[in-house]
């Protein structure tokens, strides 16, 4: 993701367990569950896909209504966390099909 974004001429860091040096300039970038106990003036959450959101090989480990019940819970409130991190503005987006958890 970063270096499609840096093609555009602006700068990225990535956000992981070693490195969140909010002083360095440009676009942040990590996963839903980095932003866990962060802040952001803005957040974009890219990719709220069918398959992705919540992952299709994740979906595919549950064998009964109930799992897959419970794993849907989770994953809509790990996009929530990621959503509520924005002090001032959120933006979700996908492409093709959307993310079962957008709708309704």
């Amino acid at each position: 993701m970063g270096a499609a974004i840096k093609q555009f001429g602006v700068d990225t860091d990535l956000i992981d367990r070693l490195s969140d040096d909010r002083t360095r300039s440009g676009v942040r970038l990590a996963t839903m569950h980095r932003v866990k106990g962060l802040e952001f003036e803005r957040i974009v959450v890219a990719s709220v896909n069918a398959g992705l959101i919540p992952p299709k090989s994740l979906w595919a480990t549950a064998s009964t209504e109930s799992e897959r019940e419970e794993l849907e819970t989770t994953e809509r409130a790990l996009l929530y966390v990621a959503a509520s991190r924005a002090k001032k503005a959120v933006q979700v987006l996908s492409y093709g099909k959307q993310s079962r958890l957008l709708v309704g």
